[in-house]
């Protein structure tokens, strides 16, 4: 009986292993060539010069030192900078607010305010004429309050006109001193006039001066003019006073300036 055949087998192994070991010991050998000629390289370049002190990425000392006190000024700068706008922003609020309190005054009426006077420190007035009129004649300044009456720049102080009875027997009584004084004043009436500053309560007491003044120092005068009806006359007669007299408004916390009585209207001494 014949003998079976053996079967033969392959085993690549130890190849693969002699192939890696020359591979490796190849590139170690490489390695060791190209360190040898970088080391080489560096060999021949020649030596840096050494860094001066306090050189840095390129930039000197003192070069650092001025970039750094031009950053300080800087950044003080901004901080300045930065509180003006601080404040200019808070005024700006304050005047936007302020715009609109005051639109809304405007919008809504508001009554008159005075500001208190002091007493011992009135206003100081002096009266003068309106230059579209043209006065001939010298006041005689004279206040009118409920007191009585005071005539500048003289200081002469005399009671109020009394009013006497009722209708048809009524009459107005005045002071002696009073009655002395308007009698020179119409001795002189071509070339003077009454000037009555009137306080807000001497309202009376100016009613009653007219009226004794109309009373005393009145004239009559008669004027014939036509009627209505064609061929008619009609005579007017006027009660008038002799003493021209002016009125006008005046405050108890006003001081009035006057010159010497020989001064022209509106003087001061």
């Amino acid at each position: 009986m014949p003998r079976p055949r053996s079967q033969l087998g392959f085993d690549m192994f130890p190849f693969l292993s002699v192939l890696c070991s020359v591979i490796g010991v190849l590139m170690l050998l490489i390695a060791m060539v190209a360190s040898t000629r970088v080391l080489q390289a560096q060999a021949e370049l020649p030596p840096e010069p050494p860094k001066p002190q306090g050189v840095e990425d390129g930039v000197d000392d003192a070069t650092y030192r001025r970039l750094e006190a031009e950053m300080d000024r800087l950044t003080g700068e901004l901080a300045t900078r930065l509180i003006q706008r601080d404040a200019l922003l808070r005024r700006e609020r304050e005047l936007i607010a302020l715009l609109e309190a005051k639109t809304d005054a405007w919008a809504i009426p508001q009554p008159a305010r005075h500001d208190p006077v002091e007493l011992d420190h009135p206003d100081r007035v002096a009266i003068v004429p309106d230059e579209r009129w043209t006065v001939n004649k010298r006041p005689i300044r004279i206040e009118v309050h409920a007191e009585g009456y005071v005539v500048h720049p003289q200081k002469l102080a005399f009671p109020p006109v009394q009013e006497r009875g009722a209708g048809d027997d009524r009459k107005f009584d005045a002071d002696r001193e009073l009655r002395v004084f308007l009698e020179t004043v119409d001795k002189n009436r071509d070339r003077e006039y009454l000037l009555l500053l009137v306080h807000p309560n001497g309202v009376g007491a100016l009613k009653a001066l007219r009226e004794y003044l109309l009373q005393e120092f009145s004239i009559t005068t008669t004027e014939d003019r036509p009627g209505p009806v064609p061929g008619t006359i009609l005579r007017i007669t006027r009660v008038q006073n002799r003493i021209n007299v002016g009125v006008e408004p005046f405050s108890r916390d006003w001081l009035l300036i006057t010159g010497p009585p020989e001064a022209p209207m509106g003087e001061e001494p």
